[in-house]
């Protein structure tokens, strides 16, 4: 990223990489592109920005915790789908547990990004949590087996 700094005006300039088009539509293709995170001795939040059509836009890691907690930082993923043009973002994160139950804290924070997201007109297209044998879709409610 460059900055240019001006009379009080910045110039950001993004440099995309070409990457695959890939549609994720479905969670069980995200659980499937980030089934490493069931290993993972602490706990990742990733964002998955998405074009109109669910297609591929890039990913971030957003915060790395510790074995029970990750910070989720609303400012960087708001600005992230910003800076790509995202019309959805996906966030997903695991549970080093291996327990994927959604948390009093992922619930805050799947409310604080959801509310962040719609003042620009991006949706927020599902929260996942992995787990070490199945996952969570908060979207669908439901357990998602891969």
């Amino acid at each position: 990223m460059k900055l240019n700094y001006a009379l009080g005006s910045v110039r950001v300039q993004v440099i995309r990489e070409r990457i695959d088009s890939i549609p994720l539509s479905e969670a069980k293709e995200v659980i499937r592109r980030f089934k490493h995170l069931k290993d993972s001795p602490k706990e990742e939040l990733w964002a998955i920005f998405l074009d109109g059509r669910n297609q591929l836009l890039g990913d971030k890691l957003i915060g790395l915790g510790t074995s029970n907690s990750a910070i989720t930082d609303v400012q960087d993923i708001a600005r992230t789908a910003l800076l790509l043009n995202a019309q959805g973002v996906i966030l997903i994160h695991n549970h080093p547990s291996g327990i994927p139950k959604p948390s009093e804290d992922d619930m805050k924070s799947l409310g604080n990004v959801s509310q962040a997201l719609n003042l620009f007109n991006i949706t927020l297209c599902d929260y996942l949590i992995v787990g070490r044998t199945y996952s969570y879709s908060l979207k669908f409610n439901e357990e998602v087996r891969i």
